[in-house]
């Protein structure tokens, strides 16, 4: 693990190298803060006009004395259709696919319920890289979502549909 840890370092560090061609952002959803999760992105040029992105998800809070967990993990492949503009930079377009589950445990612990799922996406976008690095990235499609959710280990139900998808990030590019 510390290989791995050191690999990347030394591959993030190689790839700034060059300020003017940022190739990598690191970012943060800030709606999900709010919302009591944390969900930080790292997305990578891996061409002239195309990137990939992952971002872990993890949130926990209480509310009245029940306990909510959530975790997942999302990826996308984004296409950059800016013509004079290179990845990670302009308008994109591209599909996406995550995986996420919650809990929720009552304040007496006389209930839990859980929720696993997935979605598969399709989004259109645009991300600004500023003067200084700074990164705002908006996007928005269409995914279609599955959920199955149980109560005290017993199936209680499950949604699939299609259903709208919209994303606000802002990091640091390098």
């Amino acid at each position: 693990m510390k290989k791995l840890l050191t690999a990347f370092i030394f591959i993030l560090v190689l790839s700034s190298a060059n300020a003017q061609d940022e190739k990598n952002v690191i970012k943060i959803n800030p709606i999900g803060i709010l919302l009591g999760s944390a969900n930080i992105g790292y997305e990578r040029a891996i061409s002239q006009k195309s990137s990939i992105l992952i971002a872990p998800t993890y949130g926990y809070f209480n509310s009245s004395g029940d306990k909510f967990t959530i975790y997942g993990i999302s990826g996308e492949y984004r296409f950059y259709v800016s013509g004079t503009k290179y990845a990670p930079r302009g308008w994109y377009v591209g599909p996406g696919l995550e995986f996420a589950g919650g809990s929720v445990k009552t304040a007496d612990n006389s209930e839990k319920i859980d929720a696993k799922g997935f979605a598969i996406k399709a989004i259109g976008g645009h991300q600004w890289i500023f003067r200084g690095g700074f990164a705002l990235d908006i996007n928005a499609g269409v995914q279609y979502l599955s959920i199955n959710v149980a109560e005290n280990n017993q199936g209680v139900g499950s949604y699939s549909g299609v259903l709208p998808t919209i994303s606000i990030a802002v990091g640091y590019a390098f």
